[in-house]
């Protein structure tokens, strides 16, 4: 999937169940920074516990080192959805 270019700001992102409008992880207040390339995903199961809990991060892609290489991970689990760690 390609990259989609935002303006820098603060964003309330929403992880859905597939094929639905069922909001089922919220992510409020995820702010991204300008010049910045950031790669979200979520993990988990819906209604798992533990490791296997829901929740979502970010990689923080570094330009000129491809998508991975160089990249920083920043993890949240779905009861520490705030993610407005530095990275983000």
């Amino acid at each position: 999937t390609a990259f989609t270019p935002l303006p820098a700001g603060t964003y309330d992102l929403e992880v859905r169940l597939a094929g639905s409008a069922t909001v089922v992880l919220p992510l409020p207040g995820i702010r991204l920074e300008r010049g910045r390339i950031y790669t979200f995903y979520a993990k988990g199961l819906v209604g798992g516990t533990g490791a296997q809990a829901l929740g979502a991060g970010a990689i923080l892609n570094y330009p000129g080192f491809g998508y991975f290489s160089g990249s920083q991970a920043v993890e949240a689990a779905a009861s520490d959805v705030g993610m407005a760690g530095e990275a983000l």
